[in-house]
């Protein structure tokens, strides 16, 4: 998005106009501004619409209402002044990035199931029932309602399996090692260490020359690494 920019005029006689950027200023509405801030995170729509405190009954309601906010020229003028470059973004998102791969290493699995009540069945498939013609029942899992959980554990999900009568069988969430890779590259964590000043102390000579080495030419440094010893 292109930022804008506006003027306004002061009260002196004779002032020249005085440049503001378009949407510079935070909106007086808080809904709004929270809902512009979390769009220029690359917060989905629907998303956004929520968690900046409306209340609506289905996700479709917010999507409308998101989509009409969006046709404000006020809404798009912030959304776009927030979302020029910047550390202080790049440092949001990146914030943002790293608490969703958190709820996705730290979602569990336990939760999308619940202990529920069904009917025993003879081999025929048939009710077993009991002296008084009730139905004997047993414990068993079952995944519960997606409307019944969380946002951020819908978010975990990577698959799920309905029956053949549109319910909901099985879930299956995101792999809990590549969201552990994921964060461990985005923190940095996977990167090589250079050896410690005790490590060094235990390579061979052959060994601490190739690793000299190695620093020289990160460091872009010429150095002759030509050794010998042991000799008389």
């Amino acid at each position: 998005m292109a930022v804008k920019t506006d003027y306004y005029y002061n009260n002196t006689a004779g002032a020249a106009p005085v440049p503001v950027i378009a949407g510079s200023r935070p909106l007086s509405n808080s809904k709004r501004e929270k809902y512009c801030r979390l769009r220029a995170l690359m917060t989905p729509r629907v998303t956004a619409y929520k968690q900046s405190g409306w209340k609506v009954a289905t996700d479709v309601v917010a999507g409308v209402n998101a989509a009409r906010l969006e046709s404000n020229r006020e809404i798009v003028d912030r959304i776009a002044y927030l979302n020029r470059p910047g550390e202080e973004l790049i440092q949001a998102k990146r914030q943002r990035l790293e608490e969703n791969l958190w709820q996705l290493h730290e979602a569990e699995i336990g939760d999308l199931f619940e202990h529920t009540e069904i009917p025993r069945r003879n081999r025929n498939g048939e009710p077993i029932l009991d002296k008084s013609g009730n139905p004997v029942m047993r414990k068993a899992w079952r995944v519960r309602d997606l409307d019944r959980l969380p946002p951020e554990l819908r978010q975990a999900i990577e698959t799920i399996t309905l029956d053949s009568d549109g319910n909901l069988t099985t879930a299956k969430l995101v792999s809990k090692i590549q969201a552990n890779q994921e964060l461990r590259k985005l923190l940095g964590l996977d990167r090589q260490q250079p050896p410690s000043q005790s490590d060094l102390t235990r390579l061979t000579d052959a060994e601490l020359v190739a690793e000299l080495s190695r620093q020289a030419n990160e460091l872009g440094v010429h150095i002759d690494l030509s050794y010998k010893f042991g000799e008389d």
